[in-house]
């Protein structure tokens, strides 16, 4: 049995948790508000297909009630990293493995690359200084394929028979760590491949995330309704080529599959980001949008359609009622 801490048990967390739980680990989950108390009062239930599990899981608000944990699983939406970043500098000093579930480009990104960031994208991308504060050995990126809802507090509901959490090393030290996360959550029935270029996985899903959130967010539409419009199929796909171009310049090949964006092979999901929107949360605009901007113009590259539905997105924000 491990001991592990899921900090930020909301849709993607609590899914972790629950699986965790139910396959006999300890597991902390840091959470807040209803969900918090429903958690502690009722236990943490996941709502799968063709299954229902109720956990039992030790909840908190204040991550200094957890003590030495094996690994550590941030699930946090990437603008909430900054207001967060002491403890997850105090809870990366507990443990051996600490891994980031988290949508867009992650903060550390710039981790030991070279050519390194220039300041304006490590401003961007890593604003809390994380990468100088948490040991590189220890870090782990993850990549989530998995759908989930937070339909009740203490209720998460998964829309995909299967989900999968590709992971990999922020650094080469990173190997070991990297390991006791894979070990992890293959042991509890969780699909977990391992690559060692974690970076282009991380492009490959912000391709799709760049293509599906921003347009879902304006239109109020899921991925299926999103993509079955002609016109806003063709939009999607030119944000999607934007984002690769972006990524290529940045040295990373990410392989476009514009088969993915066929409506026939998504589900009426609704993005996290329309999610945010709609319960009147902060957007994750800085990752998943602002940020391949900043990286596309340090290499010259132009992203016309992703400067307009960035801008409309942030309007659209700051407008809601």
């Amino acid at each position: 049995m491990s001991n592990v801490c899921v900090f930020g048990a909301g849709a993607i967390g609590g899914h972790l948790a629950a699986r965790l739980a139910h396959a006999g680990h300890r597991v902390h989950v840091v959470a807040r508000g209803a969900h918090l108390a429903a958690m502690r009062e009722r236990g943490l239930r996941l709502l799968l297909p063709q299954q229902e599990i109720l956990a039992k899981v030790e909840a908190t608000a204040d991550p200094r009630e957890i003590g030495a944990v094996d690994v550590v699983l941030v699930t946090l939406k990437a603008n909430a990293i900054v207001s967060t970043a002491p403890a997850l500098v105090d809870l990366a000093k507990r443990t051996r493995a600490i891994a980031f579930v988290t949508n867009g480009i992650p903060w550390w990104y710039g981790m030991g690359r070279v050519p390194a960031l220039s300041s304006t994208a490590s401003e961007c991308i890593d604003p809390a200084g994380l990468t100088q504060a948490i040991p590189a050995d220890r870090v782990v990126g993850a990549v989530a394929y998995s759908p989930n809802t937070v339909v009740a507090p203490g209720v998460v509901r998964c829309a995909a028979t299967t989900s999968r959490f590709e992971i990999g090393p922020a650094t080469a030290a990173g190997g070991a760590a990297t390991q006791a996360v894979h070990e992890l959550l293959e042991g509890a029935g969780i699909t977990a491949p391992v690559d060692a270029d974690i970076r282009t996985r991380v492009w490959r899903k912000l391709a799709f995330n760049v293509a599906i959130s921003p347009v879902s967010t304006l239109t109020g539409g899921g991925n299926q309704q999103v993509t079955a419009d002609p016109v806003l199929h063709r939009l999607c796909a030119d944000l999607m080529r934007e984002t690769a171009a972006a990524a290529a310049a940045q040295g990373e090949r990410v392989t476009l599959d514009e088969s993915v964006l066929d409506p026939g092979k998504l589900s009426p999901h609704k993005p996290s980001m329309l999610q945010d929107l709609e319960a009147g949360r902060p957007l994750e605009t800085e990752s998943i949008l602002r940020a391949v901007q900043v990286l596309a113009r340090d290499a010259g590259v132009a992203t016309p359609q992703l400067d307009v539905v960035t801008a409309l997105v942030e309007m659209r924000a700051r407008t809601r009622s």
